[in-house]
């Protein structure tokens, strides 16, 4: 539903794709179903899209940022649409929780994510922004946009749509179906 039903909102204008009035809805669906002819198919495997790109079965995807860097890594001329109304973004966070057995593992677990080197890796490897900065010092100014990042957080912040629980799903849910058995 995010890479497809939210990505046709938000190019639809929907001032809030996670909770769409009923003009809204209606915009989304008539685009989705104006958008179903041209799809190859529907897919929420990255493996598969990443091959399909690289082979060029596929022109274009809604993919997740590791598949966009893998196909950078493996040579393939890619690019993010950077010119729709902003990327679906999200965020996660770490949290220690009252019912943790073990504090003293989770704190561990904890470092270990914000070490220099998970920085490091997820960012060259997955081409994901991360909480610890420093580390992106040894990154090059080029790998950092290459990944659709930057030195300054706060711009992709600024320019992302942050997931949100959809208040609509179930009605969402069912228009997807709909539209993808072409009804």
């Amino acid at each position: 539903m995010i890479d497809g039903v939210m990505v046709a909102a938000i190019y639809g204008g929907a001032a809030n794709p996670f909770d769409m009035t009923a003009a809204g809805v209606e915009t989304t669906r008539a685009l989705l179903k104006k958008q179903l002819p041209l799809l190859r198919y529907y897919s929420n495997s990255m493996a598969n899209l990443q091959t399909s790109l690289a082979s060029g079965d596929l022109v274009a995807a809604a993919v997740w940022n590791e598949a966009y860097v893998g196909l950078i890594d493996e040579g393939h001329p890619v690019t993010f649409a950077t010119d729709m109304p902003g990327l679906v973004t999200w965020t996660y966070g770490l949290t220690l929780n009252a019912w943790t057995e073990n504090e003293a593992t989770a704190y561990d677990v904890m470092n270990s994510m914000l070490s220099p080197d998970a920085s490091v890796y997820e960012i060259m490897e997955w081409g994901y922004g991360h909480a610890n900065t420093k580390p992106c010092e040894s990154i090059s100014d080029e790998n950092l946009s290459a990944r659709g990042l930057s030195r300054t957080p706060n711009e992709i912040i600024a320019a992302g749509i942050f997931q949100a629980p959809i208040v609509n799903e179930p009605e969402l849910q069912s228009i997807f179906e709909e539209v993808k058995a072409g009804f």
